[in-house]
């Protein structure tokens, strides 16, 4: 399972994110992609295994910013974590087609949730994953 999270500042919603990250796929190795050439290559390597990415926008624009390459996220499940509740920003998240739109302000309960549940899913596709 290829887990990718896309920051482009350090800051305490990015900590926080991490440590969910790390109680639900402890092997995660934890490395941060801080610009969009570091997602895209990312993205771009050969996978034989689910590819989530974590999304963390500090500001619309760097939603924005990942529309260009968001053909490369075809295969990916996104979790997008958006900075406001701007209708602007939420109608460029909805854009990447995320599996969980949230908030920064959030506790990240809802990402825990999810991401455990697409991993679940994944490794017993014929059953209830996990419920």
């Amino acid at each position: 399972m290829d887990v990718v999270f896309y920051s482009p500042t350090n800051g305490s919603s990015e900590e926080r994110l991490q440590r969910v990250i790390e109680s639900v796929t402890p092997a995660w190795e934890g490395t941060v992609c801080r610009t969009i050439e570091d997602l895209s290559e990312r993205l771009l390597q050969p996978k034989n295994d689910l590819a989530i990415a974590l999304l963390l926008a500090e500001k619309r624009e760097d939603i924005e910013g990942l529309l260009p390459v968001s053909n490369l996220f075809r295969n990916t499940r996104i979790i997008l974590i958006a900075p406001d509740r701007n209708k602007e920003t939420i109608a460029a998240a909805h854009r990447l087609r995320p599996r969980l739109l949230t908030y920064s302000d959030s506790d990240f309960a809802d990402v825990f949730t999810v991401l455990a549940k697409i991993i679940a899913d994944h490794h017993n596709p014929n059953g209830m994953g996990g419920r």
